[in-house]
């Protein structure tokens, strides 16, 4: 039969570390670690797929500008409107659809950049003729979407987004078209 001096406890239990910490106080602070770190770690799931689901609506609203813009060039013998309000008015959008979900702007905003040709891009120029982009400090900053002509949207890194832009204007002078008119972000005044 054993005897009670026989029974070993546990090595935590009632005792202390090397420092002098009692075991269960440790459990408690390695507990509480635990927790905040999984705390932590939930938010940055929860933020990163709100920007994640903001950036999709961006690129939505990207794509049905572009098909605004190609709806607009097909009617006008292939000119592109002067500002993007205009498709608006042309009931060809819908104001929400001018609108960066990651601006944190209400309509009647404009949050993208539209870089306006003033004659119709080649058709080997589509793929790389950005038609529209959304600013790269709205978000994260990490880049911004970008619409091409060829109605394709890619999100792009600010300096990938700004040489795109740059050597948009150095093919636009080479294959003797002028360069794209450059109508920035702005609050469109609201019509009486």
């Amino acid at each position: 039969m054993k005897q009670c001096s026989d029974l070993q406890t546990s090595p935590t239990a009632n005792t202390a570390d090397a420092r002098g910490v009692p075991g269960q106080v440790v459990l408690l602070a390695m507990a509480a670690l635990l927790a905040l770190t999984a705390g932590w770690l939930m938010w940055r799931a929860s933020y990163s797929a709100t920007t994640d689901g903001k950036r999709i609506v961006c690129a939505a609203n990207l794509r049905a500008i572009g098909n605004a813009l190609q709806d607009y060039a097909d009617a006008a013998g292939g000119l592109y409107p002067e500002s993007l309000q205009q498709l608006v008015d042309l009931r060809l959008l819908i104001p929400r659809q001018l609108v960066s979900p990651l601006s944190g702007h209400e309509p009647p905003a404009c949050d993208y950049v539209y870089l306006r040709p003033v004659a119709p891009p080649s058709a080997d120029a589509r793929s790389w003729w950005i038609l529209a982009h959304a600013l790269s400090s709205y978000g994260d900053g990490d880049g911004a979407n970008a619409l091409f002509a060829n109605g394709s949207v890619a999100f792009l890194a600010p300096d990938v987004l700004t040489e795109k832009a740059a050597r948009l204007q150095d093919q636009a002078r080479s294959v003797d078209r002028l360069p794209p008119t450059v109508i920035p972000p702005s609050d469109i005044p609201a019509q009486d």
